[in-house]
């Protein structure tokens, strides 16, 4: 039940990360936005904050 919770968590907070993040990099310039979707909330739940940065390091490899 633990493991469950703290992958909800993790989800929750990946969402509300890349909600805040997007449009702070958008304001700032930069187009690495990361949409939300399965993909990206699974990352998040699995990966936690590595798996979230992973994702914007994909968005600014895309910018290269």
């Amino acid at each position: 039940m633990e493991k469950i919770l703290d992958f909800l968590l993790r989800i929750i907070s990946g969402i509300l990360a890349i909600s805040f993040l997007n449009p702070l990099l958008e304001g700032m310039g930069i187009p690495a936005v990361v949409g939300v979707n399965g993909i990206s909330v699974l990352t998040c739940g699995f990966l936690g904050f590595p798996g979230l940065a992973a994702l914007y390091a994909f968005g600014f490899y895309k910018l290269l």
